[in-house]
């Protein structure tokens, strides 16, 4: 069954887009929310006694991606990366990038090492980025330099805007945490005296500054990349040329592939982005290749080096000092001197090979000029509904009644509960997804699945839609009922969740029940449940206990354990025979047994 599920679904961009809705809010930054809060205020209050604050722009666009073509990693070839063999750098040069940007999804691929949040509208962390834009950043980032240590710093929301107060604050993070590269896919047409004087200190204290140029050829390049203190990126196409919409300026000081271009989506899926947002990422991923091969050298050698090795092309206002050449950048690099002048005498008349991408598919969310608008699914993404409207706290007692919603109880049962919902609804309504019969006969479970199906109306369903902004239908409905089945998976290994330990098993508690530093396993199995939640999905297949499974599979489950797994999912079969994973689903579950003298919960293995 779970060949025929995964054979039966490509995880589309579009549907990913709808992971948003849980409260497994990872990330070391949330737990201090108060703190932060403070800070935010002091940030903001600073920023509005000088000028006033105002929006910023994500610069890039995603599509879905075509399967089986030719030429996917043609920009890492035109930048003569590929061939490269990168060694794994001493713990001394290891180079702290800082993604500024939408946030980072769950991958095994990009080395992030901390998520930190600036936006604080109460999206996850582990959910944080609703458009995928800063996960197609990072992915290109890690794709040229597995080993940099990647910081994501969440300053854009779900409609891939930033306000001017966020972006300082994760700039004076970066400052605060010794950041070596700040990677900034975003823009405005606004000059700001107090974002060029952070800007400024940031680069004075010896950050590279690099930056998406813009996408509007005809209105200049954008800031933060027109500010001198910040290399400014425009995009090329697969045939060397400027890509239409890239910014044309004095400002320009290289160029990097920015059409076309394969990076990660959400949950496992890869897709096709464009924009000077992800041509800025090739740039800053190059950078750190030369600079952890000696990171005493400073941040304007690093950039000399990789303005005067780059391919040169005619015309300085599209092209500034030319093709980003990762090959020749590494060799100026290990000549040059440390030069602060940033006087490097190199000329590069390599010619820019090209490429045929006709096979790619070239469609995008984005309007021409991306004015920050998402797909619909995304938008329905950004609420997160059962903390919105059903929030569970167990300091309430009133509020009791919702925990079968946040991974409590048979959280087995709910989820595969709301998931017919959801692809019954679908096809044919929300008034016949509420007639699709409970997955089980148990009494206390049935009692359960009455309480969501009462929960479950019209009216919750448009206030949802509304406050994003969707029109009220049985597709929207259904993706709304599919977030809330994915947030009570989402939460089950946030509450449920016990840590390895003899004879006993310790339950994580608040508040490292949303931190992705305490057991990061979790995490990683998350990321893999909503992949196949996701899968259930795009093959309208039948929801069952293996969501909760595929991580014993990955064998990530020596590391934690799931409070009551075996028991709740041999209750909930739907459908599925238990007993081909039960030894899998052992593996990944514990039952209670008692509480500590600190009321710990403990747990002792299936």
């Amino acid at each position: 069954m779970k060949l025929k599920k995964r054979m039966c679904c490509v995880i589309s961009y579009l549907m990913v887009a709808i992971v948003m809705l849980t409260d497994m809010s990872y990330g070391s930054v949330n737990q201090r929310e108060g703190e932060k809060r403070e800070e935010r205020q002091v940030t903001e209050s600073a920023i509005h006694s000088m000028e006033d604050d105002f929006t910023l722009t994500a610069l890039g666009r995603s599509a879905k991606k075509k399967r089986n073509h030719s030429n996917e990693t043609w920009n890492l070839d035109m930048i003569d990366r590929k061939e490269i063999s990168v060694r794994k750098p001493g713990v001394n040069n290891r180079i702290k990038v800082a993604v500024l940007d939408s946030g980072m999804d769950f991958s095994d691929e990009v080395n992030v090492k901390q998520h930190v949040d600036m936006v604080g509208d109460g999206v996850p962390v582990y959910y944080e980025d609703m458009t995928g834009h800063g996960t197609s950043v990072s992915s290109i980032i890690a794709d040229i330099n597995p080993y940099a240590d990647i910081y994501s710093v969440r300053v854009l929301n779900g409609d891939n805007e930033a306000t001017l107060s966020s972006v300082i604050q994760g700039i004076e993070w970066c400052m605060e945490n010794d950041i070596d590269i700040i990677n900034m896919s975003f823009g405005t047409k606004k000059d700001s005296e107090v974002f060029h004087e952070v800007l400024h200190r940031a680069y004075k204290e010896g950050i590279l500054l690099i930056a998406a140029a813009g996408n509007s050829d005809t209105e200049g390049v954008d800031y933060p990349a027109a500010y001198p203190e910040v290399m400014a990126v425009g995009g090329t196409d697969s045939m060397g040329k400027k890509t239409e919409e890239s910014a044309v300026g004095k400002e320009i000081e290289i160029v990097a592939p920015g059409e076309n271009v394969e990076a990660q989506g959400l949950f496992h899926g890869r897709v096709i982005t464009e924009g000077t947002s992800m041509a800025a990422p090739h740039v800053t991923g190059v950078a750190s290749l030369l600079w952890q091969e000696d990171s005493k050298k400073s941040a304007q050698t690093v950039r000399a080096c990789l303005n005067e090795s780059a391919k040169d092309m005619k015309g300085k206002e599209k092209y500034g000092s030319g093709m980003l050449d990762t090959d020749d950048a590494l060799r100026v690099f290990s000549q040059c001197e440390d030069n602060d002048s940033e006087e490097i005498a190199y000329e590069n008349k390599g010619k820019v090979d090209t490429y045929d991408t006709s096979d790619m598919v070239a469609g995008s969310w984005g309007k021409k000029q991306h004015e920050g608008k998402v797909d619909t699914a995304a938008k329905i993404a950004g609420v997160v509904a059962q903390d919105v409207y059903l929030k569970w706290d167990n300091k309430n007692a009133s509020t009791e009644k919702y925990k079968m919603l946040h991974g409590k109880e048979n959280y087995v049962n709910a989820y595969i509960y709301l998931m017919k919902m959801a692809l019954k609804c679908r096809k044919n309504g929300l008034a016949e997804a509420k007639k699709v019969s409970f997955p089980n006969k148990n009494a206390v479970d049935n009692a359960d699945c009455k309480k969501i199906k009462s929960y479950i109306t019209a009216d919750l369903i448009k206030k949802v839609l509304k406050n994003k902004k969707v029109k009220y239908n049985a597709r929207n409905a259904a993706l709304v009922l599919m977030g809330m089945a994915m947030h009570v998976v989402g939460d089950t290994y946030a509450h449920c969740a016990y840590e390895k330990g003899s004879p006993y098993w310790k339950q994580i508690m608040s508040p490292h029940t949303d931190s992705t530093e305490v057991t990061p396993s979790r995490y990683t199995a998350t990321g893999y449940a909503m992949g196949e939640v996701l899968a259930i999905w795009n093959g309208n297949c039948n929801p069952s206990f293996e969501e909760y499974d595929l991580i014993g599979i990955y064998n990530h489950s020596a590391k934690f354990r799931l409070e009551g797994l075996c028991v709740y999912s041999a209750r909930t079969q739907n459908g599925i025979n238990y007993e081909t994973y039960k030894k899998n689903i052992k593996k990944l579950s514990c039952h209670y047994v008692k509480r500590d003298k600190n009321k710990v919960g403990l747990g002792l293995p299936d």
